[in-house]
């Protein structure tokens, strides 16, 4: 994953930038000849409706394409190419664990399940959280511990990637719940509702180191991007 990076660029905040891939021309808004990566980033800061931008490097390599989108990763498909930089305004938590898998903590969004399914999947390699080691599960807890104090309730929750199917907890990949290493090595509980979705929220737990609540899918939460190989 190490084509993903977040870099402060101050005073215009954290960037999330994504080697080799360009934005699509039918995404492009505005296509612009400059002399550096800073003047393109200008350009689209500076632009009231710019989410987005590619840096191309030409084969003269004396100017650079800066290719601008109106639009995020999230709603755009990304080209691969290898001359390019794919950037966008993205405040995050960014860290690598021991293990080797990359995980992407967004500071300020919150977003239902298939739109945080959506966020993850179009950055290439990631996928919604699945947790079901046990050094996944703590991973998972030291980002809600993190997280707790917040006033919200939905901003305490942590939104995972796993359904109801047929009445069954199920992780995206096909895995239960129940045949996970998260369900036999910790305090493990799952607190039914009428909703198939399911977050983190031990606010209801007692003494349960992990529990997953059925909550709507359309509710809006705080998630994680979880890096994979497939």
């Amino acid at each position: 994953m190490s084509n993903i990076h977040i870099l402060s660029y101050l005073p215009l905040g954290d960037v999330m930038v994504i080697q080799n891939r360009t934005i699509q021309p039918k995404d492009v808004m505005t296509t612009l000849i400059v002399k550096s990566q800073c003047k393109c980033r200008m350009a689209c800061w500076t632009h009231t409706k710019c989410k987005a931008l590619s840096v191309v490097h030409s084969d003269d390599s004396q100017s650079l394409q800066c290719l601008l989108s109106s639009k995020n990763h999230a709603e755009l498909q990304l080209d691969i190419q290898d001359n390019a930089l794919y950037m966008e305004r993205l405040s995050a938590d960014y860290w690598q664990e021991s293990d080797g898998t990359h995980y992407l903590v967004p500071s300020s969004i919150l977003l239902g399940h298939e739109a945080a399914v959506r966020f993850c999947s179009r950055i290439p390699g990631y996928r919604l959280g699945i947790f079901k080691s046990t050094s996944e599960a703590h991973v998972l807890n030291r980002i809600y511990e993190k997280e707790k104090q917040n006033s919200d309730d939905n901003k305490r929750e942590l939104r995972v990637n796993m359904k109801y199917e047929s009445t069954v907890p199920l992780w995206e990949d096909g895995t239960s719940l129940k045949d996970s290493d998260i369900f036999s090595t910790y305090k493990c509980y799952v607190h039914n509702a009428d909703n198939i979705c399911f977050v983190l929220d031990r606010s209801l737990g007692g003494d349960a180191t992990v529990l997953f609540r059925a909550r709507g899918c359309e509710r809006k939460s705080r998630f994680v991007c979880q890096s994979y190989i497939d």
